[in-house]
């Protein structure tokens, strides 16, 4: 029986296991995130947690204080690394889930982790450590430590020698929030002891938004809540807090036509994962009775995401019907599969390179089509001048050309796009010596597609028809 419970962490393994630096977690809080005081108290949120973790390590970091775990005081209920706390000795006195030992990868000292077996009101109960960063007299208030950087990852040593047990494991969180409401979460779960010596770890922070956190709470759990076991023990040294630059962000302006649709008055919305999350962001009407709804947002470059537009419930407020067991569907999109990639055609996809700067509008889609608006009032973020981009032949059938004569451009990104989002050809890098282009149809089946040209932060867009 466990008496405290902080996070729990259901990783997704992936088949591959030797690549360690893209196994894919998945994340999903319970609590709403406008209630982020309730989430970070001491009851048990559930979380799923869709991450990629990465092995690289950042070059400018700040220590966390005693990061080392070199020093040390003597409390009324036992001794504790200074500036940390373990929920079980703090509320129920010293029963060795932590301890000050000296098989340390740096130093003199590091913190020892381990899940014991203890007797209470006559009863048997195995004993989780659980500790948090600047805890003190069991008040999560003031387990956290104040930033003004953008905080990208946690990093450190860890040494592990997990009991026997199919279900047992030890995790790490980083909470961040800008006035306790979380805008970032990272976390990584150790299911095998480590061999021999220490070994580095690197905990990257997902943002759900581009907001800038103020404070960093810690959270190390030495077993797992649903299934403890004793004899778990866990040596942590040489923790840093690393710092890089926030991403560059551009806004994106999102519209489909409902003119043409039966569920012209219906309310629509964009269900997105932007904000890491998979969730609905409303759109609005464009005000000229035109049954055009519209939305824009702010989202940082050098990043892919997915998007679908789907209807809403204007009585409630909330998702359609359909949504409540399965995720909406919009009807240009499929459950099946593009054979031109190999992947599943159910979702929009948008991609911003880093050398993107300037805002971008996207293709009005009309609803119950596969294919952009051509007669929208929204149209694509083009040049003015259509001469400067032409496809040639379009329709096209083996090949076509692309014609770019902007001046002083030189060097371009090229990517088609189909209608659904996916990337069918990408070149970067391309250097128009004559300001034209040959490109190869064989490979992609017959439809519509759209063709994006990159200046090094102009898009230009223009439609292709492959027959």
């Amino acid at each position: 029986m466990v008496l405290v419970g902080v996070v729990k962490l259901m990783v997704l393994a992936t088949s591959n296991r030797r690549n360690a630096s893209k196994t894919v977690l998945s994340l999903k809080i319970n609590k709403m995130k406008n209630n982020a005081a309730s989430k970070l108290s001491f009851y048990k949120p559930t979380i799923v947690l869709i991450a990629l973790l990465s092995a690289s390590f950042f070059s400018f970091s700040q220590t966390i204080p005693n990061g080392g775990f070199e020093e040390w005081v003597q409390e009324s209920y036992g001794e504790e690394p200074a500036n940390w706390g373990d929920v079980t000795m703090q509320l129920l006195g010293d029963y060795g889930t932590i301890q000050k030992s000296t098989d340390a990868s740096t130093g003199n000292f590091a913190m020892e982790l381990n899940s014991v077996e203890a007797v209470l009101f006559d009863s048997t109960f195995t004993f989780i450590p659980s500790v948090w960063l600047n805890l003190k007299n069991f008040n999560s208030d003031s387990a956290k430590f104040a930033i003004d950087s953008h905080l990208t990852s946690l990093s450190g040593q860890i040494k592990l020698d997990l009991a026997q047990s199919d279900s047992n494991s030890v995790s790490m969180t980083v909470l961040l929030t800008k006035e306790n409401e979380l805008v970032a979460i990272g976390a990584k779960e150790w299911f095998q002891s480590t061999t021999g010596d220490y070994v580095k770890f690197d905990i990257p922070l997902l943002y759900f938004e581009n907001v800038e956190g103020d404070s960093v709470q810690v959270i190390i759990t030495g077993g797992s809540d649903d299934f403890p076991v004793a004899g778990n023990v866990m040596k942590l040294d040489d923790f840093k807090l690393n710092y890089g630059k926030p991403a560059k962000t551009i806004n994106v302006d999102f519209s489909v036509d409902m003119s043409g649709s039966m569920y012209q008055d219906s309310l629509v919305g964009l269900f997105h994962n932007f904000k890491t999350f998979w969730d609905v962001t409303w759109m609005t009407p464009s005000g000229n009775n035109d049954h055009i709804w519209t939305l824009s947002e702010e989202l940082p470059t050098g990043k892919d995401f997915q998007y679908i537009f789907a209807l809403g419930d204007l009585d409630s407020n909330f998702y359609s019907g359909e949504w409540y067991n399965s995720e909406p569907d919009e009807p240009c999109l499929s459950d099946g599969t593009d054979t031109t990639m190999g992947q599943a055609a159910d979702r929009r996809m948008l991609m911003l390179p880093l050398s993107t700067d300037n805002d971008t509008t996207l293709a009005t889609v009309c609803w119950e089509s596969c294919d952009s608006c051509e007669n929208s009032a929204l149209g694509v973020n083009m040049s003015e001048d259509i001469n400067e981009f032409r496809v040639f032949p379009n329709p096209a059938q083996s090949k076509t050309f692309i014609d770019f004569t902007q001046g002083g451009v030189k060097t371009i990104d090229l990517t088609i796009y189909s209608m659904i989002g996916q990337i069918v050809l990408s070149k970067g890098d391309v250097v128009l010596e004559t300001g034209q282009l040959e490109l190869d149809l064989n490979m992609i089946n017959r439809g519509h597609y759209i063709v994006v040209i990159n200046t090094g932060g102009t898009l230009y867009q223009q439609k292709l028809i492959i027959e």
